[in-house]
């Protein structure tokens, strides 16, 4: 794997850790609610404020250059159902490339908004380099 892939890789994490973090805080909200009653996912979206639910659901079987998987793909349309039964409106993906993964999470980030409940789901191949962790697309290695 090139190191021009990773470079290119990493120009989408700091908008993936942002999306990361707006769910970390929607878990701590909703652990904090927990606590006091029990759960309801249609009261505590009020309780959230009138955010809307949202979820980026990815699955890459068809890679290139590593081995292909058989189920990443089916493992994110289970996914997706589920977001979808719990209220969610669910932006679901195969097998994407660089330039797909990058217009994607492009879209997803800006159709956040405070107070929204987000979910990021990845299904398929991922690396740890050092002290980074790396979501591989289907294209890895062929990155311009």
């Amino acid at each position: 794997m090139s190191s021009r892939f990773l470079l290119t890789l990493s120009a989408c994490l700091p908008r993936v850790l942002a999306i990361a973090a707006l769910c970390l805080s929607v878990v701590q909200v909703q652990l904090a609610t927990a606590q006091t009653k029990t759960y309801s996912p249609t009261r505590d979206v009020a309780v959230l404020g009138q955010g809307k639910r949202i979820a980026l659901v990815i699955g890459n079987d068809a890679y290139q250059k590593v081995s292909k998987l058989e189920k990443a793909g089916n493992d994110a349309a289970a996914m997706a159902r589920e977001l979808k039964a719990a209220g969610f409106e669910v932006l679901l993906h195969r097998d994407l490339n660089y330039q797909d993964m990058v217009k994607v999470v492009e879209v997803f980030s800006n159709r956040i908004n405070g107070g929204d409940q987000v979910v990021v789901f990845f299904a398929g191949h991922g690396v740890q380099i050092k002290t980074g962790s790396y979501l591989l697309l289907t294209s890895a290695g062929d990155i311009p």
